[in-house]
């Protein structure tokens, strides 16, 4: 009885301090008392379990976190605090594994970044972030193994200004090529222009190409100096095996040189097709004009030449140049001339055979070039000799 008493008597003294030992009937205890489980803790208290941390207090397991205070094991996190694990993060703190990340906070392992954030690996980015791995960028910067376009190669003019080494070619035009010394033999160029002719050699397939300065290209001066021949029995298979044909415009690189006399472009290392042009029309000239020493045989060497109303007034000329007997060859000037006139040749088409003398032709058309010392019209196919 004085037991009784003396418990009964402390816990009245004490109440307003630590407050009277848990009942167990789950009611709320008073300031400063312990909670009982699933009840509500008192300020500054410890809670219970299941209940509701104090101001600043420690939260129970699977309870909702004091503010600042540490999130329970799945529980909602506090102002400022660090999720729990699959939890909801706060405003601006770290997400869960999995979970949605905050704004601005750094987003979970395949979770969504959040606006402006980095994206997880394989999630999609954020507007204007970086792109997740193989993932699609909203305005950014490509995926790692997404489709980039090809950078556009750098072509420098021809003019001596660009540091040796520097690109892989200099671009210049055919008229540079063919009247100026500025540009020595075996330097890398690069040059456009239409093709006019192909010719085909020993191992069936294109040997030669012969390009003229397309008439839209805005460098374009006239046909005189605008015609180039291409050689490419030194040139990649993939060049010789799949050509240009006639009309196209095209961007080749290669090395000038003189050979036996004339300008070419040999060593081609890249070929690319531009557009789809127009063949120039043929120059109308005078054959005497034409022939070896002639006025135009220098200015049209390489261009798509032609003579019109004239007769053959010569077959098989005597060779030169180291070249034999027999040639092919025949002259053909005006009607009122007997003799002279320019040579025509069957080096890229073969005729079926030379036409006597007398001959008449309305249009004998074909490229104008210098070989074994002599100036020639070369037939490009059986409609460039035209009765």
């Amino acid at each position: 009885m004085k037991t009784i008493f003396r418990l009964v008597l402390c816990c009245a003294v004490a109440t307003g301090l630590w407050g009277c030992p848990d009942d167990g009937d789950g009611e709320d205890n008073g300031a400063g008392g312990t909670p009982a489980a699933g009840g509500q803790s008192s300020t500054g208290g410890s809670p219970a379990m299941g209940g509701a941390p104090a101001m600043g207090g420690e939260p129970t397991m699977g309870g909702a976190p004091a503010m600042g205070g540490a999130p329970t094991m799945g529980g909602a996190p506090a102002m400022g605090g660090a999720p729990t694990m699959g939890g909801a993060p706060a405003m601006g703190g770290e997400p869960a594994m999995g979970g949605d990340p905050a704004m601005g906070g750094e987003p979970a392992a395949g979770g969504a970044p959040a606006m402006g954030g980095e994206p997880a690996a394989g999630g999609a980015p954020a507007m204007g972030g970086e792109p997740a791995m193989g993932g699609t960028p909203m305005g950014g910067e490509p995926a790692m193994g997404g489709a980039m376009p090809a950078p556009e190669p750098e072509r420098l003019p021809c003019d001596g200004s660009r540091p040796p080494g520097d690109y892989a070619e200099c671009t210049t035009n055919i008229y540079t090529l063919k009247i100026d010394d500025a540009i020595a033999d075996d330097t890398v160029v690069g040059v456009t222009g239409i093709v006019t002719g192909r010719r085909i050699g020993a191992q069936d397939n294109v040997s030669h190409l012969i390009i003229q300065v397309d008439a839209d290209d805005p460098g374009y001066a006239g046909p005189a100096f605008s015609g180039l021949w291409i050689y490419l029995n030194e040139a990649p298979d993939a060049i010789k095996d799949n050509p240009p044909t006639d009309g196209q415009v095209i961007y080749i690189v290669g090395a000038p040189e003189n050979y036996y006399g004339k300008r070419q472009l040999n060593g081609v290392t890249h070929l690319e097709v531009v557009r789809e042009g127009v063949m120039p029309p043929a120059v109308n000239a005078m054959p005497e004009n034409l022939m070896t020493d002639g006025v135009d045989a220098w200015r049209y060497e390489g261009v798509l030449v032609e003579v019109r109303d004239v007769v053959v007034t010569e077959v098989e000329p005597a060779p030169a140049g180291g070249e034999e007997a027999p040639t092919n060859e025949f002259r053909v000037n005006f009607a009122d001339q007997a003799e002279g006139g320019v040579r025509v040749d069957d080096w890229i088409h073969r005729y079926e055979a030379v036409p006597a003398v007398g001959t008449a032709f309305s249009t004998v058309r074909g490229i104008l070039t210098y070989t074994r010392n002599n100036s020639k019209i070369l037939l490009r196919s059986a409609g460039d000799l035209i009765e």
